[in-house]
């Protein structure tokens, strides 16, 4: 499932009009997850949880594209659901609805009964040809706040004997799952103890892994791990090393600092020189309309500005995001930025690697 951008991409419109896509049963969470529909090939969409679908601009392609009995939060159309999904638990990862409208039957795919949308319930996705379930969920969130965090856990069941074993990236060592080996009969169940450190989450606020419960034959369950830090990122001064623009005019400003950043046409350039070559890493304090979770700014040096996505935390307040990269040669440089969507600005920082490319190369 997605949780936030474009659900799915379907192509583009010089795709052949011979093509086609077709999904059925998908399921998507919070807001901006949108089903695109081209005008150019055939699109079929039944049985689908998302935010809302966009209909192709010609008639052509409304001739060619069908989508009904979707549950959609806007943009219903005749035929489907218009409202919220009421899921089971989705902190949790537990995506099945505890009510579902009835879909249609799609030869071949679901054969379950009654006809429901989005995540069939009783069924374990993705499906793994052995005994494992993650009776409670596959998603572990956590906040951490001076220092502490709640513990958590997962709850597994086996079917039938079988024998795991978690597995996660070397760089995800700012959190624990014990026990690590597992070997269960047929009806067992364990549960699983998920814990952070907040001693190793020193660089950043968000906090994203995956972990794996992998039997000896390579089959395997995901559950992921998510993770809000408290981290205060250290001011940010003009250096040899950074940069930091304070915007302005043309845009309003705000009380306490800031400027909301939006208009069409609006646009805003600082001058800046560096002694050498160097990477410089592109960033911005932001904060998001309320309930947003993401937004976009265009942003470039020494050419036209292009698109950057803003990624917030979901808190109140502002936030320290990174915008995009750059390799500069010693001399004179242009920032451009302008809006593309709604957002408030407080500053934007140029943060220099302290290491030469040429050095680097």
């Amino acid at each position: 499932f997605m949780i936030t951008a474009s659900a799915f991409k379907t192509a583009d419109i010089w795709g052949s009009h011979y093509a086609g896509a077709f999904f059925y049963n998908n399921t998507t969470d919070q807001s901006a997850a949108k089903l695109q529909l081209c005008r150019n090939f055939r699109i079929v969409a039944a049985n689908n949880i998302l935010e809302e679908i966009v209909p192709p601009v010609s008639v052509f392609g409304f001739l060619r594209t069908a989508w009904h009995h979707n549950l959609l939060k806007i943009n219903s159309g005749k035929g489907n659901f218009k409202g919220s999904a009421p899921f089971t638990n989705s902190e949790r990862g537990v995506l099945t609805l505890k009510k579902s409208p009835q879909g249609i039957r799609v030869p071949g795919l679901n054969s379950h009964s009654p006809r429901e949308i989005g995540v069939p319930s009783g069924l374990e996705l993705p499906y793994r040809p052995f005994p494992l379930t993650l009776t409670d969920g596959r998603r572990v969130c956590f906040t951490v706040k001076n220092g502490k965090a709640p513990v958590r856990s997962v709850a597994v069941k086996a079917s039938a004997p079988v024998s795991f074993s978690v597995s996660k990236s070397a760089d995800s060592d700012w959190y624990d799952v014990t026990p690590e080996k597992v070997s269960l009969k047929a009806g067992e169940k364990v549960t699983l103890t998920v814990k952070v450190k907040p001693e190793k989450m020193n660089s950043r606020i968000n906090y994203r892994s995956v972990f794996f419960l992998r039997t000896p034959e390579g089959w395997s369950r995901p559950v992921s791990v998510r993770a809000v830090s408290d981290y205060v990122y250290p001011a940010v001064g003009n250096g040899e090393n950074s940069r930091v623009f304070v915007p302005g005019s043309p845009f309003a400003s705000l009380p306490g600092g800031g400027v909301r950043f939006a208009g069409k046409d609006k646009k805003i350039a600082f001058d800046f020189e560096t002694a050498k070559e160097v990477t410089a890493f592109l960033c911005a304090e932001v904060r998001l309309p309320a309930g947003a979770k993401r937004s976009s700014l265009y942003a470039g040096i020494d050419k036209a500005p292009s698109f950057c996505s803003v990624r917030g935390t979901g808190r109140s307040g502002w936030d320290f995001v990174s915008l995009r990269t750059y390799k500069l040669a010693p001399g004179k440089h242009t920032l451009t930025i302008s809006p593309r969507e709604n957002l408030e600005l407080k500053a934007l920082y140029l943060l220099f690697d302290d290491v030469t490319l040429k050095e680097r190369r």
